[in-house]
């Protein structure tokens, strides 16, 4: 009794799709079935994916950068940084001071968002956002070294910062290129599922 009703259901569904049939033989433009992985969750996935990679290899940058000016300016050893007993705290290591550095420069590129989906791959505004969290991270601290008098070789800060903006950048750029040829063959791209649906059916247009 079951599979007789199965059968009634085919054949009915089967002259409804007959009935819907052009003239011309080719059937209407149907609403496009959503392919695995396409979910709306699934479309921000790879800009979040994106977004981490610029964010661990931001850190290797800085990291590599503020370091090695480090050993380069001051050499291996303990140097300590002199604070002027500010809030009762002795010398600084300026491996902390490093350490801190990185941190903050790190999280000022993800505070103004230049490593947002809305910036990357297209325009300068993702180049003018790296460079304009970095220099306004060295301006304040620069003042606020000033104003508790804490003595930071400007040596140190003044190869930092150019040397750390550039790298930056160039890393930025290259992660843009892999973003563009990747675009190119219809991946990292939220507007690539829509954009064969809309060819689909021009296909079906008189």
């Amino acid at each position: 009794m079951t599979s007789t009703k199965r059968i009634d259901a085919t054949t009915t569904s089967q002259l409804q799709e007959a009935t819907i049939t052009s003239a011309d033989g080719s059937r209407p433009p149907t609403a496009p079935i959503p392919l695995p992985g396409a979910t709306k969750h699934s479309a921000f996935d790879w800009r979040k994916r994106y977004a981490r990679n610029l964010w661990l290899t931001d850190l290797l940058v800085l990291i590599w950068v503020v370091c090695g000016t480090q050993i380069v300016w001051l050499g291996f050893g303990d140097v300590p940084l002199s604070t002027d007993n500010f809030f009762g705290l002795s010398n600084v290591s300026y491996w902390l001071f490093s350490a801190a550095l990185i941190i903050l420069w790190t999280w000022s590129l993800g505070l103004i968002d230049s490593r947002s989906h809305r910036v990357i791959g297209t325009g300068t505004t993702e180049y003018v956002r790296v460079t304009r969290a970095s220099f306004s991270l060295f301006g304040a601290i620069a003042i606020v070294a000033f104003l508790t008098r804490i003595d930071i070789a400007r040596g140190y800060l003044l190869i930092s910062l150019p040397i750390g903006v550039i790298l930056l950048v160039y890393v930025r750029w290259l992660w843009r290129q892999w973003l563009v040829s990747n675009r190119r063959v219809g991946t990292y791209s939220a507007r690539a599922l829509f954009g064969r649906f809309r060819d689909r059916d021009r296909q079906y247009r008189p």
